[in-house]
């Protein structure tokens, strides 16, 4: 584990606003045409409070599918889209410290035309940010991570919305 993020996630403004703001105004181009709001669903609505946490891979070459079952036992939550593209939004160093930071959430896996089951990455490399997909039949690479939670809480409405950042 490398450290807790806690991040204030206001999921009101939709999918595509939400991680247009992660990517930033010149990087829109960087993202992949099959993040929609048809194909992906935020898990939450309104605004929470979520302690993100990164898991770097920890065996070499594991399958997505076995990091799934050996993190929920843990007692972590799989993030989605959301939680995603907050974490690259508010701790773009964390994101770019990672060749590929992973939602595996039951929320954010997409079937594509071909059959495969694909879930969204994000990763950083100077000012280029990127939101794509991976495989979730291919094996993490060594330099991987998965981003989960073990805490998230709804924030009464009666709070200022914020948008996606830090508490």
């Amino acid at each position: 584990m490398c450290g807790i993020f806690p991040t204030i996630i206001d999921y009101t403004p939709g999918l595509m606003k939400v991680v247009q703001k992660a990517v930033g105004e010149r990087n829109f181009c960087n993202i992949s045409p099959n993040i929609t709001s048809e194909n992906f669903k935020f898990s939450r609505s309104g605004v929470w409070e979520v302690s993100l946490e990164l898991i770097p891979c920890l065996k070499d070459w594991e399958t997505k599918e076995n990091a799934v079952k050996r993190l929920i036992p843990l007692g972590f939550t799989l993030e989605n889209i959301g939680e995603l593209a907050a974490l690259m939004a508010s701790k773009p160093d964390e994101v770019e410290k990672y060749h590929l930071v992973l939602a595996l959430g039951d929320q954010s896996k997409w079937q594509d035309s071909d059959g495969y089951i694909r879930t969204p990455g994000a990763s950083l490399y100077e000012l280029n940010r990127h939101f794509g997909f991976n495989r979730f039949d291919k094996p993490l690479l060594p330099n991987d991570c998965i981003l989960v939670s073990r805490q998230a809480r709804p924030l009464s409405s009666g709070l200022a919305t914020v948008g996606v950042g830090e508490w």
